[in-house]
């Protein structure tokens, strides 16, 4: 009987130890074909990336390269749809800065510019069937050229 009770453990505690190695967040990632090359800022380009590009993946994200002319600041505003966007839902965000409550809003993203950058913002899919950023500017010009390329995450 202690043999068995010895060799239950043994079995049990395997698993839980090798667990145990992997605390932390991992992620899977998985380059994608939704990309925007090098075009102008001041066009208001549009990113769009869809289920099957995400199949699988909660998550998605931008990979942007900024060649800076005279914008100031860069955004991007995504929203959802399920019906090859004729249906646009804004990604809502909980932001619980006022006293701990959850206030609706926009999905959106901002970054202040003053040279050439590159960054990363990661979008929820959200359960929606397909994606749509669009990007924005202040003060954007000609010389303004924007590359985004996406990667599908795992949580």
């Amino acid at each position: 009987m202690k043999q068995k009770l010895l060799l239950i453990g043994v079995i049990v505690a395997i698993p839980v130890a090798a667990l145990a190695q992997y605390t932390g967040r991992r992620f899977l990632a998985v380059d994608r074909s939704a990309e925007i090359v090098s075009v102008r800022l001041d066009t208001n380009p549009v990113l769009t990336f869809t289920k099957d590009q995400l199949a699988g993946y909660p998550e998605a994200l931008i990979k942007i390269k900024l060649i800076w002319g005279s914008a100031t600041d860069v955004t991007m505003i995504c929203t959802g749809s399920d019906d090859n966007h004729t249906t646009e839902y804004s990604l809502e965000d909980c932001d619980k800065s006022t006293a701990g409550l959850c206030q609706s809003i926009s999905g959106s993203w901002n970054k202040e510019v003053t040279a050439n950058k590159n960054w990363g913002w990661t979008v929820g899919k959200h359960g929606y069937n397909e994606i749509r950023c669009t990007f924005g500017h202040v003060g954007a010009g000609a010389s303004d050229l924007i590359a985004a390329t996406t990667r599908a995450l795992s949580r």
